[in-house]
This record gives C-alpha cells, sequence and structure tokens, in this order.
C-alpha cells in the first residue's frame, strides 16, 4: 500500500484548524459534566493514531527523522495559537503553517560549492580574489 505523502501535512493542517476553533474545548467539556476521563483515553488513542501517521511519513521520506510526536503537536499548537493571539489573518496563517511544515521535511543534501561561487567572498578579513 502507497503512502499519500500529503496526507500527514493534511492532517496537520487541518489539526491547526480544529486547534483554534476548539482551544476552549476541554474546558467547555468539562463544565458540561463531560467524563474527562473518556477524554483522555480518546486523547491516547489519537497520539497513537498521529504516531503511526508520522512513522509512514517518515518512511515515505517526506518528514525529517527526528521528528516526534510531542514536537510535532507543540510545533503546530503553538503556530496556530500564536497566530491567534497576535491577529494574523488567513494568509499569515497559511505561511507560517508552510514554514513548519519545511521546517519538519527532511534537510536537503548539502552540495559542495564551486570554486567560482567563492570569488569576491571574505575570509579572516580579506577578500578570495
Amino acid at each position: 500500500m502507497l503512502f499519500n505523502t500529503t496526507a500527514f501535512f493534511a492532517f496537520l493542517a487541518r489539526m491547526g484548524e480544529e486547534n483554534l476553533a476548539k482551544k476552549d474545548l476541554i474546558e467547555a467539556l468539562s463544565r458540561a459534566g463531560f467524563d474527562l476521563q473518556r477524554a483522555v483515553a480518546v486523547k491516547k488513542e489519537m497520539l497513537r493514531a498521529i504516531d503511526h501517521l508520522l512513522e509512514r511519513a517518515k518512511e515515505a521520506g517526506v518528514v525529517r527523522e527526528d521528528a516526534a510526536v510531542p514536537e510535532v503537536l507543540a510545533l503546530v499548537t503553538a503556530a496556530f495559537s500564536a497566530m491567534d493571539r497576535y491577529g494574523g489573518d488567513a494568509r499569515s496563517r497559511e505561511r507560517m503553517f508552510t514554514i513548519v511544515c519545511d521546517g519538519l521535511r527532511p534537510p536537503r543534501p548539502q552540495t559542495t560549492p564551486s570554486p567560482s561561487s567563492h570569488r569576491g567572498v571574505y575570509r579572516r578579513g580579506r577578500s578570495s580574489r
């Protein structure tokens, strides 16, 4: 079975949108008498599902190998919360999300610059010309 390489990032986008819409959900559920122990169980199931999706994305080579669920959730939650707090519009949130996703992608291989690309670059106070 092939892994849809956009699935992980699509999930993160949805999660960020939901975070904005439901940032006070736990508090509201608690006031309404919702069984928070059940919410904890659902959260554990969700974390397992996210971990599975993250591992599949790593295997497909679309997410860096050192990314872990707590870090991914912290990045997405913090980014969307900050945009909400500081008044970012939809375009700002989209740019922020793109930046977060770019940071989660594997690093690009370093290419060795050609000798001609160093012309005019200062090293230790002297020009290389």
